[in-house]
């Protein structure tokens, strides 16, 4: 069924009920298309489904659900995204802020532990692509956003594109892993 007979099959149903069923698999998909991470999606999801329970009484039956419930579930990806951002930055901030006054000089064992960085930098750069790795690199270095979309030539959003793919092939990368391979 193409878009345009969904939202026309969504519109035309009589009880805002059976509107809530028939544009969930919509929302779904749409909220996954954008958020990459199934639990977060899943709770987006939610909270749009609710908000449109919630505007039950609110709804006017002369406008066009589908958009009008697409909008909301917009809405509510923005909202989840900026927060991530904004919970992002301030632990970024936090750990590169903290890592400069920590001294690391006097822990015992530590040049196993840098070893065991260094190796594992080594493999998650070898998946990354020639972009994700000098972001990577240089958000490592402690360099803000403006520094290195300045320094690339990049804008904002291909900065943001590639840094969260690095992280997500990271994150897979280590997942993979067993413990036992390392040292510590």
């Amino acid at each position: 069924m193409m878009k345009t007979d969904a939202a026309k099959k969504i519109n035309e149903a009589k009880c805002y009920n059976e509107k809530l069923r028939l544009i969930k698999p919509y929302l779904k998909r749409f909220v996954h298309s954008r958020i990459s991470n199934h639990y977060d999606a899943e709770d987006i999801l939610q909270n749009c489904l609710l908000i449109l329970f919630k505007k039950t009484n609110e709804y006017d039956p002369n406008k066009n659900f589908f958009s009008w419930s697409m909008r909301i579930c917009s809405f509510q990806i923005k909202g989840f995204l900026s927060d991530k951002k904004r919970r992002r930055t301030n632990f970024e901030k936090y750990w590169i802020d903290s890592s400069r006054t920590r001294d690391f000089n006097s822990a015992p064992f530590e040049h196993l532990v840098e070893s065991e960085k260094v190796k594992i930098f080594s493999y998650i750069c070898s998946i990354l692509s020639p972009m994700e790795k000098k972001i990577m690199k240089l958000s490592l270095r402690g360099l803000s956003i403006g520094e290195i979309t300045s320094k690339l030539d990049i804008n904002r959003n291909t900065y943001t594109t590639h840094k969260s793919r690095a992280i997500s092939k990271s994150k897979s990368f280590l997942q993979n892993k067993l413990i036992k391979n390392y040292t510590i």
